[in-house]
Formats: structure tokens, sequence, C-alpha cells
């Protein structure tokens, strides 16, 4: 054996005596057969050994709240396929935003990995007419700022198209346009459509800064003013508010965002956002807009209406501004933060731009086009907020292994978030040990009674899936103390964290790789030996008379 090579030479003797004019590829074959079978008899009994360890800390987590913690977890190898831990995996779970990983696989087999969202802008005799379908990333904080803009720097480029372009033609209404068919901008479902919370907003196919309200106060003396992001001299504030302890406010706008009253007490100013849901995407769009319009020193003194695309007569209409946010980037929004709002434009764009052919729809694409087992999720709308959102855990790792097989699979798989680094897992802070750290790549949930991960452990060489996993934890009551959903993420990190370590111990175990292949074969006049390379698949034929007798097989490693 050579040091420096890593090669070993085989004599070929009986297995080939004269190979000249043959194929190399069933000697070649019987080499390699003993180093894959004894790796997989390893990495068998490392699994087996997880299998047991895991089962006993969920079964120990369990016990510790016993009638509360009800988890479902399956985990899968990628790389062989077999299955690493299956505890209760045909238990219909809620799912909670771990729904969002359907919606993103039902976007990519509907829209294609070419699609973009359009908003466009057009002059229609002497009105502007915006036209939207379902775009969730128009004038969204987070998103404007790493871009180091406002959140009013798109609708400022709008409103500039409309300046240099529409006038003076430009002396009518400002019309909106939802290509959605929605009979309200809440899933039928919704018993509380005036929820404030921001994770509850409305959604339509013309949305803005996620369809809520940034809040801060500032007081001075016994005066308080509220501030307001996004804010529009087209909305009126209606300002209620006392300086008084405790801190108790509401915000409450009307159904077409003409007005925002605010009422309740507040003590001090306030830096930090509250975040309070509206009531018309649309409208808080197109207010947000009329004010740009207006900023941009255009004339405008119209009606800000709704309009049905079918009144519309576009046929001598000048576009002034489009709009496109690709499919990657908006699965984006709605996976790494975990948006709602988010995954029901893509649900129902995917979808028929209603709320009940939307859901019969993605039910028919998980059956036809990922061909999951259809007694094994209960799919309501996108985002997963109900509780009658269900789905068994073995179904969501057979959708997370297809994802990985798909050719623009890469699509959903890049729009999770990432251990340490994005979106909710870095949020809530899982994972901040340096050995996690963009290892696991998931998606979270959260619910009253549901704490949800499901997603891929990642190779720590080649950030490759490596396991696909999904772990589904609902509670059956609420204890005090150490809250319920912090308790089963902790569960959720301390299996995941095993997982890695697993990965790792196997990595460090992996026999060594051949590299090549080589003929080795004496020539007369002098030269000595040569070696001529065998393709990998195996086709060679020897020129020599001596034929194959003696095979060199390099490794990438030295071998005992």
């Amino acid at each position: 054996m050579s040091s420096t090579t890593h090669a070993i030479t085989l004599s070929a003797g009986a297995l080939v005596r004269r190979c000249r004019y043959r194929r190399a590829a069933m000697l070649l074959a019987s080499i390699v057969l003993l180093p894959v079978c004894a790796a997989g008899t390893a990495q068998g009994d490392v699994w087996s050994d997880y299998r047991q360890a895991a089962e006993t800390r969920i079964a120990t987590w369990e016990a510790r709240r016993p009638g509360i913690l009800v988890s479902g977890a399956y985990m899968v190898d990628l790389r062989t396929d077999e299955v690493i831990l299956d505890v209760r995996s045909q238990d219909m779970l809620i799912t909670a935003s771990n729904m969002k990983l359907f919606t993103g696989a039902f976007a990519l087999a509907k829209l294609g990995p070419s699609f973009a969202f359009t908003t466009k802008v057009y002059l229609v005799g002497n009105d502007i007419v915006v036209i939207g379908d379902g775009d969730p990333t128009i004038g969204c904080e987070d998103l404007s700022a790493a871009a180091g803009e406002t959140v009013y720097t798109e609708l400022d480029r709008w409103a500039d198209a409309i300046k240099t372009q529409a006038l003076p033609q430009f002396t009518g209404n400002l019309l909106l346009c939802s290509r959605f068919d929605l009979s309200g901008f809440h899933h039928p479902n919704k018993s509380n459509t005036t929820n404030p919370a921001w994770y509850s907003a409305p959604v339509d196919a013309l949305n803005f800064h996620d369809n809520y309200y940034d809040v801060t106060f500032t007081v001075v003396g016994d005066t308080v003013t509220p501030n307001l992001v996004p804010a529009s001299s087209f909305m009126q504030v209606i300002n209620q508010l006392t300086r008084a302890s405790p801190s108790s406010w509401t915000l409450r706008s009307a159904s077409d965002e003409s007005t925002v009253t605010l009422s309740g007490r507040v003590p001090s100013s306030t830096t930090s956002a509250s975040w309070v849901s509206g009531n018309h995407p649309a409208m808080l769009l197109g207010r947000t807009l009329a004010d740009r319009i207006v900023l941009a020193g255009v004339p405008f003194t119209g009606a800000i209406q709704m309009v049905q695309f079918g009144d519309l007569d576009l046929s001598g209409a000048q576009l002034l501004y489009q709009r496109d946010t690709a499919l990657a980037d908006s699965m984006k929004r709605m996976n790494k933060r975990s948006l709602n709002m988010a995954a029901n434009c893509h649900f129902l764009r995917a979808g028929d731009g209603t709320w009940a052919g939307s859901q019969a729809l993605i039910t028919t694409s998980m059956l036809d086009d990922y061909t999951l087992d259809p007694s094994g999720f209960n799919i309501i709308e996108g985002s997963g907020l109900f509780e009658t959102c269900r789905a068994k855990p073995r179904v969501f790792v057979d959708l997370l292994t297809q994802m990985t097989e798909h050719p623009d699979g890469n699509i959903l798989v890049e729009s999770l978030p990432i251990s340490g680094v994005d979106g909710t897992l870095q949020e809530q802070g899982r994972y901040p040990e340096a050995e996690y750290r963009q290892r696991v790549l998931g998606k979270t949930g959260t619910v009253g009674s549901a704490s949800c991960l499901s997603g891929y452990i990642l190779d720590a060489e080649t950030a490759e899936p490596v396991v696909a996993f999904s772990i589904l934890c609902n509670r059956t009551e609420w204890f005090s103390g150490y809250t319920w959903w912090n308790y089963a993420r902790a569960m959720q990190d301390d299996i995941a964290k095993m997982l890695v370590d697993t990965v790792d111990a196997l990595s460090d175990d992996e026999p060594p790789t051949i590299t090549a292949w080589y003929s080795a074969g004496d020539h007369a006049r002098g030269v000595g030996e040569a070696l001529l390379e065998i393709p990998d698949d195996g086709s060679f034929c020897e020129p020599r008379s001596s034929g194959i007798s003696r095979l060199i097989v390099q490794f990438s490693e030295a071998l005992d």
C-alpha cells in the first residue's frame, strides 16, 4: 500500500484470466461491495443506539408533564432511506405553521419555479388603476431595511412613475383591483375577525406592510401622541389616549381604513413598536399610495375606490409601473418569518383565488403532485392558524424527502429558517451553541395547542440535508410557570441536537471512498509498468496482451 496514493494492488488471478475484450464491471462491483456492506452495518448500529436514546428522552420529557405534552416524531436518513425514529408518526396532530410546508409545495407545483407575483400600475383614461395578484412583500419593514430603504420606497417609485408618465391626463380616481375573489379577508372559519394581532392580519391580492400598523407613542406632559406606520393624510387618526398606568390601549381601524381610532392608557413614550392588524389590505395600500402621490407633487383630489377586475377595460391602458416578486423570495417571506398572511397569499394564488376552491385544489395537489397519504393531512387554509389543520409526522417527512429530490425543491428547502442565522429559529433563540449553528434547517410552528418543528439536519461539511425529520407536540391542558411552548421547544431541540451529534459521529466513522481504478500492466522496450484508468461505470477494454492482471484501487485515505 502506498501512503501517498492510498492504493491497493489486487491480482485478478482466477477472477479474470483474460479481459482484453471484456468489460471489467463485474470485477469492480465484486470488490467495492465489501466496504459498502461494512459501512451499512456500522451505520445501522449507530442509528439503533440513537433510536433507543431518543425514544427514552421523549418519554422522559412527556413524563415530566403527564397528560399535557403529546408528541409525534418521525425521521429518515436521506442517504439510505433508513427510518431513524418513529414515535406515534401516524397520529393526526395539530400542525401550527408547519402547515406552510404544504402551502409551499402547493405553490411550487401549481405556479412553477419561475413564477413571480406581479403588481401593475396603469393609467386608464384619467384614472390610476393598481392591479395585484397576491404579492406579500410590498412595504415590509424588515425587507425594506435590509435593502436600505423605507417602507414607503416602493410606493414612491409608483408615485414617481405616475408623476413622470401620467400627467396631465391623471385627474380622476385611484382604483384598486384585487385578482382574488374573496367573501372576506379572513378565512370563514375564523371566529374573531377583529383580532388585532399581527399574526391574524387579513389577506388580499393587494397587500402593504404585512397589513398591519406599527404603533409607538410620544408622551409629553399629559399629552400622548400616537405614531403610526404606515401613515397617510388620507387616514384620519382619532386620538382618545390618556397618560396613565398601567398601559392598556387599543387600535381600531374602519372597514375601509379611512379612520384609525386609538383609545386607552399609555404611561410613557415607547420606541419599540407594537403591531396591530388593519381591516382592509387593499385600502391600506391605496390610502398610503395616495399620500405618497401627493408628496411627490401630483395634484390628487379624487376618490380611492375598489374596482372589480371584470369591470376594467384595459384595451387602451398605459402601463406605468410593474413590480415582480420571485416565488423564491416570497416563499422565504412566508417561511423564515412564518407570516400567516404571506402563506395565504400563496395558498390563494396557487389556488383559484377563493378560500373553498383553494382548499380543494391544495388537497388534490398533495395527492396528485406528491402522492401523499390521503389520510395523513387535513388542510383548511395556508397558514396553519386553525387547530383543525392536522397532519401525521410521517407525511411531513415524506414531503420533505421529496423536496430534496424535486428538480426545483431547493426553492422550498432554502426558504426555511437556519439555526443561528435567521428566521424564527434565530428569533426564538434556538440552537445558540456554535456546534449547532447552520445545522438545523427547520419550519417552526406555534398555536395555542401546538408547538412543532419539521425540517432537515445539514451535513457539517457540505451543508446538504442528510436527515429529514418532523416533531409535532400538542398539549391537552395549560400549566403554569415554564410555559408549555418553551417546554415543547426545549424537547424538540434536545432531540434535534442529539440528531446532529449522531450525524457527526457517523461522519467521523465513514469508511474511505474509492477515488479511482487502474489496470496495471507491463510494457516492453523499457517502458515498464503503466496504469490505464478505468471509468466509474466499469466499461473498459484492456489493450495489452496480458489482459487485466493487476487492478489498482485508489482510496480517499490510507487503509489499515
